[in-house]
């Protein structure tokens, strides 16, 4: 007998990791059921059959993507018929929510539920999305604490399940293998550098934290920097940005939580990492920077005080925020010789961070969002049968 076949969206390199993790547990219960969508290299290594891989749609604000627009149109339609002709048991989406808004409203036009897993930010957006939410999806499954009482005060039926970062963020190394690995001196202070997972992120924000640092190598003895470059990243675009100064810089690729675990202080681009770096506990600086078109264009959509994660999840401003005009690499070296020269502020910090790591909830999320899909799939099933 055939099992049950689920459609999965993923469109950034964090959703492919969660969405591959997702299968993995529902398979470790149903084993027989069958997966296909967009993913990236975890996803299809959980046997995932990928149509589209999330190098081609991950893109970084309103003019990108406006450039991309016709491709994107192309993909969705091609979803949209994929979902006609394949009728999966259950659509499960991850984010990404410009396109995978309208996934759902396909869906569920044909009657196949819904399960959205990792919110849109509609606390940062308005809440111009959650009425579209009410409407196409089946069941929100929320990852931040605060997500829950708002989609209930619009009538979402969502559940707030812990943040699935806590059972992937880990370290096996300890400072002294990870320097003799890295060649770093015993006794030396490292400054981590991580500018993000996408290109246009790179190009934009890595020479700023280059400068920044190079600022501190200038004021600190035996300063040491390494940068933090996923698996999926371009290897010549860090070689040809560092090319550019005299600092020591090592790229340290597929490492990026031991980089977070040993070094002294971070250098953070925003997003996703400032909550890995909340759970492994390293004080951080958040930084960004995006097309000029982009930020003015947010700047007039975003309702929120602060955009580092940390921040948000935290209720206040806990970690400082350079953000646009003012990721200056003066003011940012400014900040970051405080926190390195301060240990009170340090240790402060590293308190207020442990307090963020408490609010993301408990360990064994992905199997919990794996039983909430089965339900969904099968009204029948009971968390009894796994």
């Amino acid at each position: 007998m055939n099992g049950p076949v689920i459609m999965i969206v993923a469109g950034e390199a964090s959703g492919d990791l969660h969405g591959s993790n997702l299968i993995k547990e529902i398979r470790r219960i149903r084993p027989e059921v069958k997966a296909f969508g967009i993913g990236g290299p975890k996803m299809r290594e959980a046997e995932v059959k990928l149509f589209y891989e999330i190098g081609h749609l991950s893109l970084v604000g309103f003019s990108e993507v406006l450039v991309r627009l016709p491709f994107l149109w192309r993909v969705l339609s091609h979803m949209r018929d994929l979902l006609k002709e394949k009728n999966p048991d259950l659509l499960v989406l991850i984010d990404y929510p410009g396109f995978n808004l309208r996934l759902a409203r396909s869906a569920r036009h044909l009657g196949i539920p819904v399960m959205y897993y990792i919110s849109p930010q509609v606390w940062a957006w308005g809440a111009s999305r959650i009425s579209r939410i009410r409407r196409w999806v089946s069941k929100m499954v929320v990852i931040l604490p605060f997500e829950e009482d708002l989609f209930h005060k619009y009538g979402v039926d969502a559940e707030f399940v812990g943040h699935p970062l806590l059972d992937v963020v880990h370290t096996g190394l300890s400072k002294s293998e990870f320097c003799r690995r890295w060649d770093i001196p015993p006794g030396s202070l490292i400054v981590g550098l991580l500018p993000g997972s996408r290109s246009q992120e790179v190009k934009r924000i890595l020479p700023i934290m280059i400068q920044s640092a190079a600022i501190l190598n200038r004021e600190l003895c035996k300063l040491e920097l390494v940068v933090a470059s996923t698996e999926m990243g371009d290897s010549d675009l860090y070689d040809r940005i560092i090319q550019g100064t005299d600092l020591r810089v090592r790229v340290a690729r597929g490492e990026t939580y031991e980089v977070m675990r040993h070094s002294d202080l971070l250098l953070v681009a925003s997003g996703t990492a400032t909550l890995e770096a909340a759970i492994i506990g390293t004080p951080m600086i958040i930084l960004y920077k995006m097309a000029f078109l982009s930020y003015q264009i947010g700047r007039i959509l975003v309702k929120i005080p602060n955009v580092g994660l940390a921040n948000i999840v935290a209720g206040r401003k806990i970690v400082p925020e350079f953000i646009q005009g003012d990721a200056r690499p003066e003011k940012i070296a400014s900040a970051a010789l405080e926190l390195l020269q301060n240990g009170d502020k340090s240790r402060r910090m590293r308190r207020q961070l442990n307090q963020v790591r408490e609010r993301l909830g408990r360990k064994g999320t992905s199997r919990r969002v794996a039983r909430i899909a089965l339900r969904l799939i099968d009204p029948d099933f009971h968390q009894s049968c796994c």
